[in-house]
Order: structure tokens, then C-alpha cells, then sequence
């Protein structure tokens, strides 16, 4: 591996009025943690060495061990050193509560023999220490025990300036290092150098401490039982964070699947982790968690496992800036992660927060001349589950190859933002998901105590700039449960999960409230009252959420608000008689059951207009659009012919009684969901996937939610999210020869420009704008060659097509509901 190291931390980018532009700012070197290794390296050999020149003052022999028992050097400012091998049976082998002590072990051994607990113990408080040259092997027992050298339990002061170097550990039961035996929250060390140290079968190195540096080192074949990490360094715990850690120039092995980071740190205020390399079978190969100003350079993570991640960054402290260059994950799940979640067993967890306790930020990160390759999931995933913002990231010489997916940004968390975000020179090719996709599946809304409060998400100012993306596949991410169609660059939320259900309840009409479901996570929020029954609800494409009233003599079409339950009529009743069953089609028609009469509703008034008279009543029913058909559910599943309702058609009964229909998006596809008719007791309301095609159940889930009506049951499947993708730029881009579209920008994105941009051979749609946006501006030059356009629902374009080449679009290009 290299050994260079990043002289400039991070960058900042700036927008322009409307459009994201990213620059590098340099921030100037000063002293931080570009010299910390070399400064902390030189303070401890200085104070451990002090005053210690010359030869041995106390030899150490078998007999001042014996068989069981335990050397205790008391003594100050001396060299102590070992005479021969030691070997013994029980206990620590020596014990060191003086000052100003080395101890050389001379190239001898210390060999407990799997009964002796410890090599050599520090006590709590001791200073000035070095320990060097020489083996400890076979040491015995559980944690804190079967470790070649540690400190004693429960001090309450720390060490200080303590040296470990050139030292061999082979085959102790838990660990080669460990000194994480404080008092919480007493550091172990105070500052520490381990160096040139190798371990075998020995566990790893443990340290809990305010700074320090581990360089030179080797661990190999650690034991799955052992220490939490192959090399894991970390701030005390319930205390302020560490000052600054560098691990360098090491190398960890593991032929077997290991349950632990190889490399870990935790909780300090700088961080330096370069020309290091992670092989085996780890869960993750890099993992640094609650820190501020990291720097990961030259580093190698190549698992055989298929799991966990290679690089992952999460929960950033203070300033956020992160530097990762030059460094290489093959084998992961994830090859590179930057989150605010607490790794991939913390996604599911991220559904039910609730505001409180958040972390801070990234805003400062670079990620430059990383390579990512055969990660069964994402090669680069920047995923934020935490309603934090984010700003000035990027992307530079970076690629991703052979992966789930190549880069995906993703906000999870409703009140996230991303802002200024670039990637600059960057190349995706034959993943099987998307090459580059932005997602953002925040609704826009969370429950903070007993209130519904808005959180609006976004992903703002985006800037593409000489990237390719080329041969991507398509295929669903398990991570970020989202199925990535195979676009060249995807933008917008058509692959993103939707499994979000809304239901009306209440022990009775004059008490209705709302719930939102989540049908994957099975999380929901506490609901919110409607001012009254609302037995008919549906999601209009715009976001228009309406609902019915109760009254059978004079119902009332209602716009309700999703976030407070607040409802305002729309207009007029629109006649005697009408059902609880409301449906919005995608080109926003207001559908509804009277009796048996198909009748639409005006969206201003309320006024109904009977389109004609089905075989079948609507009453207590729900009516739903799924693949282009409007169904109905009253018990048994209906297909409604809209052009001749008296031709509708039914598909069969339903085996649990139905009022409420609703599509949701769940693992790649749209599916047809129900609701039962319940109307009383607990543990009675089922919702369940229904097949159209013959209206079996599917699959079913039991609530456990109270007295339920399943009347007002709907889902915002079509229905933008609050939280937009907005402000980006494509600048001499190039997506070729991907399974799907070339340029996919859908759903919520708006102001997007294309500057010099090039989409050839693509098996869909060479550029796709779809959706309604506001403020588009398009400047396409070269673009679409061998595939064509499509630009449907695009609302106030600015739209400029030049070609260099005649001819230079091939295909049919189609202009649908574009407006200006």
C-alpha cells in the first residue's frame, strides 16, 4: 500500500442561486492530526526511556516467578529484564506497580501454559512504562483473564505514557492487549505508543484511552471469543471524548468468520487510520463511530464473508469532517458507508425514533480515490436515518464496481437534509442496481411526544460532473429495502418502499381518528382525531388527501390534512345515498360508490356526476386503483369498468370481509392491500395482500390497535413525499448500456440541468422526466444517442436541445403533459 497522506481534510461546497456548484476549499494543515503520530510517538519513547539508559538492573528468573506465583516490581525508575523463558501456571506471570519501569524481556518468553491468567498486569495509576522484546503465549481463563498483558480491574486512575513494542503474542485465550479494566468512566491510559507488536490466535488489541498510537502491528487468526476488535482503541465511556488516536501501518487476518470490527475507533476528538489493511471473514472490516475529524487514507478491507461493511463512519461529533482517500472494499455487504444510523442492525430501529438524543452532523467530507468491488449490497452508500443535516460532501475519482448498487445517497429519516453533494470524475459499472441514485424516502412528518409535527426532508444542490455510469443491472438492495431498476443515474422515489398505510378508527362514528402503519416495520403513530367520522379516505397524485363525512342524507367530500387531521370541506354535498368508498385515479378523477352507481366528484364543489349503474352495491366498500384498474371490496373483490360500469366484473369473494383497499410498494413491486370490517373489540382488524387476478389472500397481519373501522383505509402509493430531490446538475455525463434508463429523474426532483451529457445504448428510456416538478431547466447537448426521451408531466420547463450531430437522438421522443 501507499504511503502517502492527505494534507487537506475536507472540502466545502457552494450553490448557486438556483444550481448546486461544488468547490474544494483546502483548510490549512496546522496541528492536528496530520502530526499527531509523530508527535505522540517521539513524547512516549522520550518519557518511557528517560533516565533508563544502560544495561539490566534486576534480572528476572524462573525462580522469581516459581511455578504459580507472581513477580511484583514496586520498584521506580529501573530496567528489569528476563534471565530466560518463564513459565508458569496460574495468576499473572508479573505485576508492575512502580514508576519509570522497563521491562525488556530479552527475546524470551513468557509462557503461562492455558492455566495462567496474565503475562504482565499493570496496576492503576502507574506512569512511564515500556515493555518490549519478547513472547507471551498461552495465557488463560475469561475476560479480563487469558491475556498476555492488561491492567488491573476497576482502577480508578489511569496509567500514563505507557510503550509496548516489539513484542510477540501467540495463543492467549482472550486478548494480546487489553486495557479496558477501569472504573467507567476512568480511562485506562492517559496516552500510549503499541508498536511492532504481533499476535496470533490471541485475540486482539483493546485500549480505552485519552490518546495514543498503534503502528507496525500485526494481528492474525484472532479468536471469535476474544476482544471486541482486532485493534479497537476508543474514549472512556459517560466521559468526555478522546483526544487523539492513530493506527497505522497495521495489517489483521481472520480465516474464519469473526463477529467483530477488525479495526475499530470510538469516541475521539481526531482520528487517524492509514496504510492499513483488514483480510478475512470480519462484519466489518473499518468501523469508526462517534468521532470528529477522521481521516481514513491507503487503507485495504477485503472480506471472504459477504457482510457487515468495509469502511463504515457513522455518528459524527462536533465539525463532521471526514476524509477517506485512496482505500479499497472488496467482499462486504457495503463497501463504504457513511451514516448517522449505528450500522446495519440499527436501520430497523430507525423507523421508531422520535427526535430526541440526535447526533450531529457530517459537514465536511471527502471521499477521493476509493475503489469499491464485488460488495453484495452498495459500493458507496450515503445513508442518513436521523433528521440531522448534512452538507458539503463529495465524491472524487472514486468507482464502483460489481456491487448491489454503485452510489446511492438515501435519506431514511423524516426532517433530514443533504446539501451540496458532488461527484466529480466518479465511475459506476456492472452493478446490479443503479449506478448512481439519489433516494429520499422521508413522508415529511414524525410524531415528537403526543404531537404530529412536520419534518420536511430534502437532498438540495446536487452536482454530477465527468462521471460514467455504464452495464448497471438493476436488482433490490436488502439495506435500504429499495429495488434500484438498473438506471444509469436514478433520481426520485419510484424505487423507493412505500408500505405506509392510513386507517380510520373509533369505538364509533363521532370519534374517527387517523393511523399511519407501517406494514413492513410495523410501526405507527400515535393517531390523530378528524373532527369526526371519516369512513372514505384516498391520496390524490398531488398529495391532496380527502376524505368523506358520515352522512348518509348530506355527506361531504373533506380535504384533510395528513399531518394535523384538520378537514375543510370542499364544496356542495354531491347527493343522497353515497357509500364510504372514495378513489383518486393517477390522473386525478375523484371516483366514488353511490349505492350501485359509478359517479365522479368534482374536486371544487363536491358535485357528483353518475358515469352509470354496476351489478354490484358499494356500500361500506373500498375502491382503490391498482395497474391501471379500479377495484372495489365489499366482501368480495370487484373489477369496475369505468367506460361501462354495468359490464364490471367480479373476480371472486374475499375469504376476510373487506372495506378498505389501498396499493403499496413493497420490495421492488406495487401490491394490492385490504382491510377487514371490523368494527369492535381488540385484536380483530386484519390487513392483508390480496392477488387482483383471483382475489386470494395473499398474506395476512393481525392489529392489535383497538376498536378499529377499516372504512377511511388508503395509502399515499402515487403520492410525492414531502421531502424533494431539487437542484441538480449533470455536466459532461455519460450513462450507457444499463439494463434500464440512462437519465431516470421521477417524483419529487425538480430543477434539474444537463450540461453536455451523453445516454447511448440503453435498454430504456434514454432520458426519463416524469412527475411534477417546477422550475425545470434542460440543456441537453448529444443527448439520448440510440435511445429515446421522455419527458411526461414536466411543469414549467426551460428546455433546450441542442444537437451537434443530425440525428443525434434516435428513437421516438415523447412530449406528454409538459407545461410552461
Amino acid at each position: 500500500m501507499k504511503q502517502s497522506f492527505l494534507l487537506t481534510l475536507v472540502l466545502s461546497l457552494l450553490l448557486s442561486a438556483s444550481i448546486s456548484r461544488a468547490t474544494i476549499l483546502p483548510i490549512a494543515k496546522g496541528d492536528g492530526i496530520w502530526n499527531v503520530a509523530t508527535r505522540i510517538a517521539s513524547e512516549l519513547a522520550t518519557i518511557s526511556l528517560a533516565g533508563l539508559a544502560g544495561t539490566c538492573n534486576f534480572p528476572i528468573t524462573q525462580s522469581d516467578v516459581g511455578s504459580g506465583g507472581t513477580f511484583v516490581i514496586t520498584a521506580s525508575n529501573a530496567i528489569y529484564c528476563l534471565d530466560g523463558n518463564i513459565v508458569t501456571n496460574t495468576g499473572s506471570a508479573i505485576r508492575i506497580t512502580g514508576d519509570g519501569i522497563t521491562l525488556d524481556l530479552m527475546g524470551h518468553i513468557i509462557d503461562g501454559q492455558n492455566f495462567a491468567t496474565t503475562g504482565i498486569e499493570l496496576a492503576g495509576g502507574v506512569k512511564n512504562i515500556t515493555i518490549r522484546n519478547g513472547t507471551i503465549r498461552r495465557m488463560g481463563g475469561t475476560a479480563p483473564n487469558g491475556t498476555a498483558i492488561r491492567d488491573t480491574v476497576n482502577h480508578t486512575a489511569p496509567l500514563k505514557n505507557i510503550v509496548i513494542k516489539d513484542m510477540n503474542f501467540s495463543d492467549n485465550a482472550v486478548a494480546a492487549i487489553n486495557f479496558a479494566n477501569a472504573a467507567a468512566p476512568t480511562p485506562d491510559v492517559d496516552k500510549f505508543l503499541i508498536e511492532n507488536c504481533h499476535a496470533f490466535n490471541s485475540g486482539g488489541i483493546k485500549v480505552v484511552a485519552n490518546a495514543g498510537v498503534v503502528q507496525d502491528c500485526e494481528v492474525d487468526e484472532r479468536r471469535g471469543g476474544g476482544i471486541d476488535g482486532a485493534i479497537q482503541v476508543s474514549g472512556p465511556a459517560f466521559a468526555t471524548v478522546a483526544r487523539e488516536f492513530v493506527i497505522q501501518d497495521c495489517t489483521t487476518t481472520t480465516s474464519f468468520a469473526a463477529n467483530n470490527d477488525e479495526i475499530f475507533v470510538g469516541r475521539a476528538q481526531d482520528v487517524l487510520i492509514r496504510n492499513c489493511a483488514v483480510l478475512g471473514a470480519s462484519v466489518n472490516g473499518f468501523n469508526v463511530s462517534d468521532c470528529d475529524k477522521v481521516v481514513i487514507s491507503d487503507c485495504t478491507a477485503q472480506s471472504r464473508r459477504a457482510s457487515g461493511n468495509g469502511f463504515i463512519v457513522q455518528n459524527p461529533l462536533q465539525s463532521g469532517a471526514l476524509v477517506i482517500e485512496e482505500s479499497t472494499a472488496t467482499g462486504y455487504t457495503t463497501g463504504f458507508l457513511i451514516t448517522t444510523g449505528t450500522g446495519i442492525t440499527g436501520y430497523a430501529t430507525a423507523f421508531s425514533a422520535t427526535g430526541t438524543g440526535l447526533e450531529s452532523s457530517f459537514t465536511s467530507v471527502t471521499v477521493t480515490g476509493c475503489v469499491a468491488e464485488g460488495n453484495t449490497s452498495n459500493g458507496f452508500l450515503l445513508f442518513q436515518t436521523k433528521p440531522t443535516p448534512w452538507r458539503n460532501i463529495a465524491f472524487q475519482k472514486c468507482c464502483s464496481t460489481g456491487n448491489a448498487c454503485g452510489f446511492v445517497t438515501g435519506i431514511l429519516f423524516n426532517g433530514g437534509t443533504i446539501s451540496q453533494l458532488s461527484f466529480e470524475d466518479c465511475i459506476a459499472q456492472h452493478n446490479n442496481g443503479d449506478g448512481f441514485s439519489l433516494i429520499n424516502t422521508g413522508d415529511g412528518y414524525t410524531i415528537v411526544g403526543s404531537n404530529i409535527i412536520e419534518l420536511p426532508s430534502a437532498i438540495d444542490g446536487v452536482e454530477f460532473k465527468n462521471c460514467i455510469s455504464q452495464s448497471n443491472r438493476g436488482g433490490y438492495d436488502p439495506i435500504t429495502t429499495t429495488t434500484f431498476q438498473g438506471h444509469g443515474f436514478g433520481l426520485g422515489l419510484q424505487r423507493s418502499q412505500n408500505a405506509t398505510i392510513y386507517l380510520s378508527n373509533g369505538p364509533s362514528f363521532n370519534a374517527f381518528i387517523f393511523t399511519r402503519y407501517n406494514v413492513v416495520t410495523g410501526f405507527y403513530t400515535k393517531p390523530f382525531n378528524t373532527g369526526g367520522a371519516k369512513p372514505a379516505a384516498a391520496f390524490a397524485p398531488d398529495g391532496t388527501f380527502y376524505t368523506t363525512d358520515p352522512g348518509f342524507f348530506n355527506p361531504t367530500l373533506m380535504r384533510t390534512n395528513p399531518i394535523s387531521g384538520a378537514s375543510t370541506a370542499v364544496g356542495a354535498p354531491w347527493g343522497f345515498g353515497v357509500s364510504n368508498s372514495l378513489a383518486v385515479s393517477p390522473e386525478g378523477i375523484i371516483y366514488a360508490m353511490r349505492e350501485q352507481d359509478l359517479v365522479t366528484l368534482d374536486p371544487n364543489t363536491g358535485a357528483a356526476t353518475t358515469l352509470g349503474t354496476t351489478p354490484f352495491s358499494g356500500n361500506g366498500g373500498g375502491l382503490e386503483f391498482f395497474n391501471g384498474n379500479l377495484y372495489l371490496a365489499t366482501g368480495q373483490l370487484i373489477r369496475i369498468n369505468i367506460a361501462n360500469p354495468a359490464l364490471s366484473q367480479l373476480v371472486g369473494p374475499l375469504a376476510i370481509g373487506t372495506s378498505g383497499l389501498a396499493t403499496l410498494y413493497i420490495n421492488g413491486e406495487y401490491q394490492l392491500w385490504g382491510a377487514s370490517s371490523a368494527t369492535s373489540g381488540v385484536n380483530n382488524f386484519r390487513i392483508y395482500r390480496i392477488d387482483p387476478a383471483t382475489a386470494t389472500i395473499m398474506y395476512s397481519q393481525q392489529l392489535a390497535l383497538g376498536p378499529l373501522m377499516a372504512q377511511g383505509f388508503s395509502a399515499a402509493s402515487n403520492v410525492p413525499f414531502t421531502g424533494p430531490i431539487r437542484n441538480v446538475i449533470f455536466e459532461n455525463c455519460i450513462s450507457q448500456g444499463n439494463i434500464h434508463d440512462g437519465f431516470s429523474c421521477v417524483s419529487t426532483t425538480s430543477n434539474i440541468n444537463f450540461v453536455d451529457c451523453f445516454a447511448m445504448n440503453n435498454t430504456g428510456t434514454g432520458v426519463r422526466l416524469s412527475g411534477t416538478r417546477t422550475n425545470n431547466s434542460f440543456a441537453i447537448g448529444d443527448m439520448a444517442t440510440g435511445n429515446a426521451f421522455d419527458f411526461d408531466g414536466v411543469s414549467d420547463p426551460t428546455l433546450v436541445i441542442p444537437y451537434s450531430t443530425p440525428g443525434a437522438i434516435n428513437g421516438i421522443g415523447r412530449f406528454v403533459n409538459v407545461s410552461s
